[in-house]
């Protein structure tokens, strides 16, 4: 099992690590995309959000979020 040491902003936002709400990898703020098959999608919110900054996103992880 991996454990995830995510580096934040000063504000509470997850600049790099794993979201473990959305369940998605955030690599410079952006949400990376799944490496499930083509055929299989859409299949996650990986799949659903890659490219977009995290902090668009509702529902988001994060120090300050909820």
């Amino acid at each position: 099992m991996r454990h995830s040491n995510n580096y934040y902003t000063p504000a509470g936002n997850l600049v790099d690590g794993f979201d473990y709400d959305l369940q998605v990898w955030v690599v410079g703020g952006i949400v990376q995309p799944c490496s499930h098959p083509e055929t299989t999608r859409p299949c996650c919110n990986a799949a659903k959000y890659a490219g977009r900054a995290v902090v668009t996103i509702p529902g988001r992880g994060g120090r300050n979020e909820k």
